[in-house]
């Protein structure tokens, strides 16, 4: 009996943790845009108009970017 609960238990939350991936997906798909800096130094294309946007209707703003992990850059460097 305790190993068909652990078997059931172990099944929902691989099952949970696979529906919050797809979830996370499909939304980051949704939203995804991208700018670029042009020649003048600016930046343009939808994402910067997204982004322009949501800081003019928000009192505080957090934004951050991905970078490779830092296992993999110190293994680049030279110590």
């Amino acid at each position: 009996m305790k190993k068909t609960k652990l078997l059931i238990l172990s099944l929902f939350i691989a099952n949970f943790s696979y529906a919050q991936t797809s979830l996370m997906d499909s939304l980051i798909q949704k939203n995804y845009s991208t700018f670029k800096k042009n020649n003048s130094n600016a930046f343009e294309g939808k994402g910067w108009t997204t982004l322009q946007g949501e800081i003019s209707k928000n009192n505080s703003v957090l934004l951050g970017e991905y970078h490779s992990p830092v296992k993999s850059l110190t293994s680049q460097m030279r110590l």
